[in-house]
């Protein structure tokens, strides 16, 4: 393969992965707005309305685990596309649905099972499959970046279309996106762009596959899993306050929706720079320090609303947050992918990501309990703040060994991190 149709190659994965990434923030960012209107609908209080949530942050957690052993079993390509047509689908029986029951099973189970199968699990093992090492951090922040901007251009479609059409109208062309359009050109560029296949060293003869009980212990033995992971309880702590209850507390500051839509909007921009600021820190810094560094930057951002619940209070805190909304994530992924072998990335990285979920589900629920029982989430926004900073400490404890020592770059990566 020349090099011109290598890096060729290489866009267009990064760059399907960068589409997949930001309509996958379709699942969350329109929960998100629409989350008063639906507990409106369904006659429920906040706290009722919040277990579909918390079921899906607590689903994701569990699948997450199970969708990285599939990614490296049968691929991230496949994984993929399964999980395009498998959320279209739910999108259209959520929008059908009059009951909370149904909605509970159908977005807290399928659609966390789905959004798992399209976003940064499978999207982390599709970054080992490119084969990129050098660059692993840059391209990870690349393909995820797409969250970001779900925040720039979804959040806001959503509220503009919110004036004009009912949330069912809206899950319902969602759906039908998904479902056809979306699943087939993924079908077209991940089935014949030969994924996998951007040769950058040779590459080592296949390792004999390991029963899942070795694989398990493998995790679990490793002691930078639980200084990694626990410190990543409290980036789903965090990311699940801004998912689930940041757009209901503007609604209650009485902002305007174009005011909520702006702050979005900057939450996105930022987010996004700061994705790729911490890919390339990441390749070129110890990962564990930059990564502590994004931690304590989240803690400022989330004491800033806390001391400020004012329009400058939530512009400081969507520019701060969103800087950091990607860095840990990336940090995170980096220091995960390294310290992990080949055959167990993703179930590996899986279970970092269950941590993760845990944190959210706490969030998800006590924070709208708490709202329920005080009315605003100023002490939400404390205890969030230093959770965060507990996570800045944690990741610091981290110690890289070389995870595969057959492989070269994993050296240099391991160094750096």
């Amino acid at each position: 393969m020349t090099l011109i149709k290598r890096n060729a190659l290489l866009l267009l994965i990064v760059g399907f992965g960068i589409l997949v990434s930001l309509l996958s923030t379709s699942i969350k960012t329109s929960y998100q707005v629409f989350f008063v209107a639906m507990s409106d609908d369904f006659g429920l209080s906040r706290g009722e309305f919040a277990w579909s949530g918390t079921l899906f942050m607590a689903v994701f957690g569990i699948s997450s685990p199970i969708v990285g052993y599939i990614a490296d079993r049968i691929g991230a390509k496949h994984t993929i596309i399964g999980g395009l047509f498998f959320s279209g689908l739910l999108f259209l029986l959520m929008a059908l649905t009059q009951s909370f029951t149904s909605f509970l099973l159908l977005y807290g189970i399928g659609a966390a099972f789905a959004y798992t199968a399209i976003s940064y699990v499978s999207l982390g093992v599709l970054v080992e499959e490119i084969n990129a090492p050098k660059l692993r951090g840059l391209i990870y922040a690349l393909v995820t970046n797409g969250a970001a901007l779900g925040f720039v251009f979804l959040a806001p479609l959503w509220l503009y279309l919110e004036a004009f059409l009912s949330w069912r109208d809206i899950y319902l062309a969602t759906g039908l996106v998904f479902v056809l359009p979306l699943t087939l050109l993924a079908i077209i560029v991940l089935r014949f762009s030969a994924v996998g296949q951007v040769p950058v060293a040779d590459q080592p003869e296949p390792a004999v596959p390991e029963r899942f009980r070795q694989r398990l212990a493998r995790v679990f033995t490793n002691a930078n899993f639980y200084y990694l992971s626990l410190g990543f309880l409290g980036c789903g702590v965090t990311m699940a306050f801004v998912d689930i209850h940041l757009v209901a507390q503007l609604k209650d500051m009485a902002l305007s929706a174009n005011f909520i839509a702006l702050s979005l909007v900057v939450l996105g921009v930022a987010e996004f720079i700061g994705g790729i600021a911490a890919g390339l820190m990441c390749d070129r810094y110890p990962a564990r320090l930059v990564l502590s560094g994004f931690y304590l930057l989240r803690a400022v951002a989330v004491f800033i609303l806390f001391a400020l619940p004012s329009q400058l209070g939530v512009l400081l805190f969507a520019a701060v947050f969103g800087l950091s909304f990607m860095g840990t994530v990336v940090g995170t992924s980096v220091v995960s992918l390294t310290i992990f072998s080949k055959e167990i990335k993703g179930f590996a990285f899986g279970f970092v990501w269950l941590f993760h979920q845990i944190g959210a589900v706490l969030a998800t629920q006590l924070g709208a309990n708490l709202y329920d029982l005080n009315g605003n989430y100023q002490l939400v926004l404390l205890v969030t703040g230093v959770i965060a900073m507990v996570s800045a400490l944690l990741v610091l404890r981290i110690r890289i060994r070389v995870a595969d020592p057959s492989r070269a770059d994993a050296a240099t990566s391991v160094q750096r991190a």
